[in-house]
């Protein structure tokens, strides 16, 4: 980055690509993660900083490229700043790396990092509970340590592992679902674009989507909780004109 672009961290590495595999627990409103990083080092160092904020890292591991064996790192926080550095047991040489991490956050009741709502379930009444993301901005690095500023921009896979019966929401469509035998199943995702942490996306919930095939052939859809019947089918109708205009006006295609 020029210096003219402020920065809370050193100017010795960036990221070019996340893995976040992670557990949500809805009803304890905590999870776990494991997290991938795909770096590139600029210039040597033996520290390593990234955001972190109310996350327990129980362990990071770094490996180079080529197959080297991975060394454990250093962890030490700094809870003000909302970082953490990864300190190596010897300087690291410019190059690529991966930067492998186990951690565990907590889920908020407020709109910040992962965050549950509770709402009436449409068909009985009763109170159901979905999960959301809000990462804008800064509040990624309350769901996975990473370089979260909106200079750095990296591709993401993200993957999660859910009850059966719910449906995952991300940025991207959905590249497979595994059931794993428990009553949940894991959720992967198609890889992101390149972009910043903040846009990165996750919801979980008892939803359904409803889509129509919209301007230049691209699918339209909404997700709204299950039971809203024409609540959501007026929504969708009600979004295709306008999505029509931004794509003319745009001249892009789009899909929700």
């Amino acid at each position: 980055m020029p210096p003219s672009v402020p920065s809370d961290l050193p100017r010795v590495a960036r990221p070019l690509h996340y893995t976040i595999n992670f557990v949500p627990d809805a009803k304890d409103l905590v999870f776990s993660g494991t997290t991938s990083i795909d770096v590139e080092v600029f210039e040597r160092t033996r520290v390593l900083t990234l955001h972190a904020n109310e996350l327990e890292i129980a362990s990071a591991r770094l490996s180079a490229t080529g197959g080297r064996a991975a060394v454990p790192l250093e962890i030490d926080f700094d809870r003000d700043e909302q970082t953490v550095e990864l300190q190596a047991p010897a300087p690291i040489a410019p190059g690529r790396y991966r930067i492998d991490l186990q951690y565990s956050g907590k889920i908020n009741t407020q709109a910040t990092g992962l965050f549950s709502l509770d709402y009436p379930d449409k068909r009985t009444g009763q109170p159901v509970r979905g999960l959301f993301t809000q990462f804008e901005a800064p509040d990624a690095r309350r769901f996975a340590p990473m370089f979260d500023e909106p200079s750095y921009k990296a591709t993401f896979d993200l993957s999660a592992t859910i009850p059966a019966g719910l449906m995952a929401v991300g940025n991207m469509p959905i590249a497979s679902e595994q059931p794993l035998g428990d009553g949940t199943k894991k959720v992967t995702f198609a890889t992101s674009p390149k972009m910043s942490s903040y846009l990165l996306f996750f919801a979980m919930g008892d939803f359904e989507r409803l889509s129509r095939e919209g301007h230049n052939g691209a699918q339209l859809g909404i997700v709204a909780p299950r039971g809203s019947g024409e609540q959501a089918r007026y929504a969708l109708d009600s979004l295709v004109p306008l999505m029509s205009y931004y794509a003319d006006y745009f001249g892009i295609p789009y899909t929700l």
